[in-house]
């Protein structure tokens, strides 16, 4: 008993679903063109610049620490630490300074990822702009103030900018924010759209089929009375007839039946 409760219920549900698919598809594919047309048209793209850092053993040099190889490809926190370095305020707020822009280093901090390349030695400084130019200097001018930096605060000269940020080679996201705002809308217009379905059938009090009735009034179905369609000419004439005889009624209550 429990089971064809549960089987009436999923037919239940995916009943509401088919009445209502046109409504559903509709909504949601007005959802994933407008986000569409909206992040193609009218969002600019934005580009990534990318400088690469090499972290080898150190130099031999008065006064500074030497870093064994082993040890370093071993310490994965000392990668940590230098991540912490690279997006620190203070380090943001030195870049913001020698760009020009010294009340913006928090905002450097929204566009900036770090990332190390795994099993190997090399970190990955991303920089996200509207303008790859920009971008580009801007993660140039973090590497070379980072690999400054390292040797104030740990004596440590262990860092070679591996490879600059180039402008021309800098990607566009366009295209991964269109898949992205896309999806979004694609998912988010098919839960409104379900949801108002439900939503609407909830509200619904007709009853349409007999598994309804026995549903919503715990009532066995007897019968049904099926409906009959007016197909011969003689019953459609004689249909339009009742529809347009209206009754006249003379003064001493007798009735004579006219057309309209």
């Amino acid at each position: 008993m429990e089971q064809y409760r549960i089987q009436s219920d999923v037919r239940g549900l995916l009943r509401v679903l088919q009445r209502y698919l046109f409504m559903i598809v509709t909504i949601t594919l007005t959802a994933v063109l407008t986000s569409a047309v909206l992040s193609f048209f009218f969002i600019p793209p934005a580009y990534k610049a990318t400088a690469e850092l090499l972290i080898h053993k150190a130099r031999q040099e008065s006064g500074m620490y030497l870093l064994p190889a082993s040890e370093l490809e071993a310490n994965v926190e000392l990668i940590k630490t230098y991540n912490e370095i690279i997006i620190s305020p203070s380090l943001l707020e030195l870049v913001a300074g020698k760009l020009g822009e010294p009340d913006k280093g928090k905002a450097l901090a929204k566009k900036i990822s770090v990332s190390g390349i795994r099993h190997s030695q090399v970190m990955a400084i991303t920089v996200e702009d509207r303008n790859p130019a920009k971008a580009a200097q801007i993660a140039n001018m973090l590497a070379a103030t980072f690999q400054s930096e390292v040797v104030k605060r740990m004596n440590i000269e262990n860092i070679q900018v591996l490879a600059e940020a180039k402008a021309e080679r800098a990607s566009s996201t366009k295209l991964v924010t269109l898949a992205l705002h896309i999806s979004t809308a694609f998912f988010l217009g098919l839960a409104v759209s379900v949801g108002l379905a439900f939503l609407l059938e909830l509200t619904d009090r007709r009853i349409r089929t007999e598994e309804e009735i026995e549903s919503h009034l715990d009532l066995p179905v007897l019968g049904t009375v099926a409906a009959i369609p007016v197909h011969s000419s003689k019953l459609k004439s004689k249909a339009e007839e009742e529809r347009f005889i209206v009754p006249l009624v003379y003064e001493d209550g007798s009735q004579l039946l006219t057309k309209e």
